[in-house]
Protein backbone atom coordinates (compact mmCIF):
# COMPACT_ATOMS: atom_id res chain seq x y z
CA UNK A 1 0.00 0.00 0.00
CA UNK A 2 1.13 3.37 -0.85
CA UNK A 3 1.88 6.14 1.48
CA UNK A 4 -0.42 8.17 -0.02
CA UNK A 5 -2.93 5.93 0.19
CA UNK A 6 -2.77 4.70 3.91
CA UNK A 7 -2.76 8.38 4.82
CA UNK A 8 -6.07 8.96 2.76
CA UNK A 9 -7.30 5.80 4.81
CA UNK A 10 -6.08 7.54 8.42
CA UNK A 11 -8.14 10.35 7.25
CA UNK A 12 -10.97 8.63 6.72
CA UNK A 13 -11.04 6.81 9.16
CA UNK A 14 -10.25 9.58 11.90
CA UNK A 15 -13.00 12.18 10.54
CA UNK A 16 -15.18 8.89 10.63
CA UNK A 17 -14.54 8.80 14.56
CA UNK A 18 -15.09 12.26 14.71
CA UNK A 19 -18.15 12.22 13.64
CA UNK A 20 -19.39 9.11 15.42
CA UNK A 21 -17.85 10.80 18.85
CA UNK A 22 -19.54 13.79 18.30
CA UNK A 23 -23.17 12.13 18.07
CA UNK A 24 -22.86 10.04 20.50
CA UNK A 25 -21.60 12.89 23.16
CA UNK A 26 -24.00 15.34 21.52
CA UNK A 27 -26.96 12.93 22.21
CA UNK A 28 -25.64 11.99 25.65
CA UNK A 29 -25.79 15.47 26.71
CA UNK A 30 -29.07 16.24 25.64
CA UNK A 31 -30.90 13.15 26.77
CA UNK A 32 -29.30 12.55 30.36
CA UNK A 33 -28.99 16.45 31.18
CA UNK A 34 -31.09 16.92 34.21
CA UNK A 35 -33.03 20.25 34.99
CA UNK A 36 -34.50 21.61 37.99
CA UNK A 37 -37.66 19.85 38.69
CA UNK A 38 -37.23 17.28 36.05
CA UNK A 39 -39.04 14.65 36.46
CA UNK A 40 -36.78 11.12 35.07
CA UNK A 41 -40.25 8.77 34.13
CA UNK A 42 -42.41 8.44 30.76
CA UNK A 43 -41.25 10.82 27.91
CA UNK A 44 -38.65 12.99 29.81
CA UNK A 45 -41.28 14.93 32.07
CA UNK A 46 -43.68 17.76 31.18
CA UNK A 47 -41.78 20.57 29.71
CA UNK A 48 -45.34 22.76 29.55
CA UNK A 49 -44.44 26.03 31.46
CA UNK A 50 -40.42 25.77 31.77
CA UNK A 51 -39.37 28.50 29.07
CA UNK A 52 -35.98 29.74 29.57
CA UNK A 53 -35.26 26.96 31.88
CA UNK A 54 -31.82 25.80 31.19
CA UNK A 55 -30.81 22.08 30.37
CA UNK A 56 -27.13 22.33 30.23
CA UNK A 57 -26.00 23.46 26.77
CA UNK A 58 -29.15 25.00 25.60
CA UNK A 59 -32.44 26.29 27.09
CA UNK A 60 -36.45 25.64 26.41
CA UNK A 61 -38.12 27.63 24.41
CA UNK A 62 -41.80 28.69 24.26
CA UNK A 63 -43.27 27.90 20.59
CA UNK A 64 -45.30 30.91 20.11
CA UNK A 65 -48.94 30.23 18.93
CA UNK A 66 -49.94 31.74 15.93
CA UNK A 67 -52.18 34.38 15.28
CA UNK A 68 -56.14 33.19 14.91
CA UNK A 69 -56.37 34.87 11.81
CA UNK A 70 -53.34 33.01 10.10
CA UNK A 71 -54.11 29.82 11.79
CA UNK A 72 -58.23 29.93 10.16
CA UNK A 73 -56.43 31.08 6.79
CA UNK A 74 -54.32 28.14 6.85
CA UNK A 75 -56.97 25.75 7.72
CA UNK A 76 -58.75 27.57 4.43
CA UNK A 77 -55.77 27.04 2.29
CA UNK A 78 -55.62 23.15 3.20
CA UNK A 79 -58.94 22.85 3.01
CA UNK A 80 -59.02 24.17 -0.27
CA UNK A 81 -55.93 22.77 -1.72
CA UNK A 82 -57.90 19.29 -0.23
CA UNK A 83 -60.86 19.26 -2.57
CA UNK A 84 -59.29 20.66 -6.03
CA UNK A 85 -57.34 17.37 -5.29
CA UNK A 86 -59.94 14.93 -4.23
CA UNK A 87 -61.86 16.33 -7.64
CA UNK A 88 -59.09 15.56 -9.53
CA UNK A 89 -57.61 12.46 -8.41
CA UNK A 90 -61.71 10.91 -8.54
CA UNK A 91 -62.78 9.74 -12.10
CA UNK A 92 -65.54 8.14 -13.31
CA UNK A 93 -65.28 7.73 -17.10
CA UNK A 94 -68.83 7.07 -17.18
CA UNK A 95 -69.28 10.67 -15.59
CA UNK A 96 -66.59 12.44 -16.68
CA UNK A 97 -68.54 15.71 -17.30
CA UNK A 98 -68.84 16.12 -13.49
CA UNK A 99 -65.40 15.83 -12.40
CA UNK A 100 -64.51 18.30 -15.14
CA UNK A 101 -67.38 20.98 -13.88
CA UNK A 102 -65.95 20.13 -10.09
CA UNK A 103 -62.12 20.97 -11.03
CA UNK A 104 -63.23 24.29 -13.60
CA UNK A 105 -65.05 25.70 -10.25
CA UNK A 106 -62.07 25.63 -7.89
CA UNK A 107 -59.65 26.48 -10.91
CA UNK A 108 -58.29 30.50 -11.77
CA UNK A 109 -55.21 31.37 -14.17
CA UNK A 110 -52.82 29.44 -16.06
CA UNK A 111 -54.35 26.29 -14.68
CA UNK A 112 -57.64 26.95 -15.90
CA UNK A 113 -56.96 27.62 -19.22
CA UNK A 114 -54.39 24.54 -19.67
CA UNK A 115 -57.35 22.22 -18.04
CA UNK A 116 -59.62 23.37 -20.63
CA UNK A 117 -57.41 23.34 -23.25
CA UNK A 118 -56.88 19.48 -22.16
CA UNK A 119 -60.36 18.58 -20.91
CA UNK A 120 -61.72 16.78 -24.63
CA UNK A 121 -58.64 15.32 -24.80
CA UNK A 122 -58.91 13.71 -20.96
CA UNK A 123 -62.76 12.88 -21.84
CA UNK A 124 -61.90 10.91 -24.72
CA UNK A 125 -58.80 9.19 -23.02
CA UNK A 126 -60.87 8.34 -19.70
CA UNK A 127 -64.16 7.27 -22.16
CA UNK A 128 -61.95 3.93 -24.21
CA UNK A 129 -59.68 3.16 -21.36
CA UNK A 130 -62.78 3.07 -19.10
CA UNK A 131 -61.10 4.01 -16.27
CA UNK A 132 -62.29 4.92 -13.06
CA UNK A 133 -59.67 6.20 -10.41
CA UNK A 134 -60.98 6.86 -6.42
CA UNK A 135 -58.50 8.40 -4.14
CA UNK A 136 -58.50 10.03 -0.56
CA UNK A 137 -55.96 12.35 0.61
CA UNK A 138 -54.47 11.20 3.62
CA UNK A 139 -52.53 14.02 4.49
CA UNK A 140 -51.75 17.78 3.29
CA UNK A 141 -49.27 20.38 4.72
CA UNK A 142 -48.57 24.25 4.23
CA UNK A 143 -45.57 24.58 2.48
CA UNK A 144 -45.83 28.94 1.85
CA UNK A 145 -49.03 30.64 2.26
CA UNK A 146 -49.50 34.69 2.76
CA UNK A 147 -52.53 36.81 2.49
CA UNK A 148 -53.59 35.81 -1.19
CA UNK A 149 -51.67 32.95 -1.94
CA UNK A 150 -50.00 29.40 -0.72
CA UNK A 151 -48.48 26.28 -1.57
CA UNK A 152 -49.57 23.50 -0.38
CA UNK A 153 -48.14 19.65 -0.70
CA UNK A 154 -50.23 16.78 -0.37
CA UNK A 155 -50.14 12.83 -0.12
CA UNK A 156 -52.50 10.79 -2.06
CA UNK A 157 -53.33 7.48 -1.64
CA UNK A 158 -56.22 5.55 -4.52
CA UNK A 159 -56.81 2.25 -6.70
CA UNK A 160 -57.19 2.67 -10.97
CA UNK A 161 -58.96 0.25 -12.70
CA UNK A 162 -58.96 0.47 -16.52
CA UNK A 163 -58.16 -1.67 -19.81
CA UNK A 164 -54.92 -1.56 -19.22
CA UNK A 165 -55.15 -3.47 -15.75
CA UNK A 166 -57.91 -5.31 -17.56
CA UNK A 167 -60.10 -3.77 -14.86
CA UNK A 168 -58.55 -5.02 -11.57
CA UNK A 169 -57.49 -2.56 -9.14
CA UNK A 170 -54.00 -1.53 -8.51
CA UNK A 171 -53.16 0.59 -5.67
CA UNK A 172 -51.54 4.63 -6.67
CA UNK A 173 -49.99 6.90 -4.39
CA UNK A 174 -49.19 10.74 -5.49
CA UNK A 175 -47.70 13.47 -3.71
CA UNK A 176 -49.12 16.86 -5.77
CA UNK A 177 -48.13 20.19 -4.68
CA UNK A 178 -51.00 22.93 -5.42
CA UNK A 179 -50.44 26.73 -6.22
CA UNK A 180 -53.53 28.90 -4.49
CA UNK A 181 -54.52 31.88 -5.23
CA UNK A 182 -57.25 34.22 -3.39
CA UNK A 183 -59.73 35.04 -5.36
CA UNK A 184 -63.23 37.01 -4.23
CA UNK A 185 -62.97 35.71 -0.72
CA UNK A 186 -62.17 31.99 -2.45
CA UNK A 187 -59.26 29.91 -2.54
CA UNK A 188 -58.48 28.39 -6.11
CA UNK A 189 -55.83 26.72 -8.02
CA UNK A 190 -53.27 28.70 -10.29
CA UNK A 191 -51.21 25.36 -10.68
CA UNK A 192 -50.95 21.36 -9.52
CA UNK A 193 -48.40 19.30 -10.46
CA UNK A 194 -47.41 15.85 -9.65
CA UNK A 195 -44.38 15.78 -7.21
CA UNK A 196 -44.38 11.81 -7.37
CA UNK A 197 -46.42 8.97 -8.55
CA UNK A 198 -45.95 5.62 -7.40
Amino acid sequence: MTQARARRRLNLGLALTAVVCAVVVGAAAFWTTPWEGSETSGSGGDLSGRAGVSVGPGTISAVRTSEEEVQERTAAQLEAATKMVTAFNNLNHEDVDATLDAVRSMSTGDFLEQFNAGAKGLQKGLRQAESTLRSEVVWAGLVAGDEDSATVILAVEGVVANRATEFEQQARQYRIQVELLLEDGRWLTNDLQYVSMV
